[in-house]
């Protein structure tokens, strides 16, 4: 096993993509790199070079509490913070 991280996975995505199909690669990189072609300039082509294997997990969408006021989800990284 090699990590290989950086880049938004573009360092690893292209090593992948570049590796002899012999089964033996496995490329773990998160959603984002299904959109990088849109958005970058990237050696490879993530629908073109790489074929999806299995679902690794799914994440529940909940309330929760936030400073005092209830948010929804649980996917935000942005919390308001009290003025004052």
């Amino acid at each position: 096993m090699e990590s290989i991280g950086g880049s938004f996975a573009f360092i690893a995505g292209d090593v992948a993509a570049k590796a002899a199909p012999d089964g033996h690669t496995l490329l773990l990189a998160h959603f984002a790199l299904a959109i990088t072609v849109n958005i970058a300039s990237v050696p490879f082509d993530p629908v073109r070079d790489f074929a999806p294997v299995t679902l690794l997990a799914t994440i529940q969408k909940r309330d929760r509490q936030v400073g005092g006021s209830r948010e929804e989800g649980g996917h935000s990284s942005a919390v308001r913070m009290p003025q004052g």
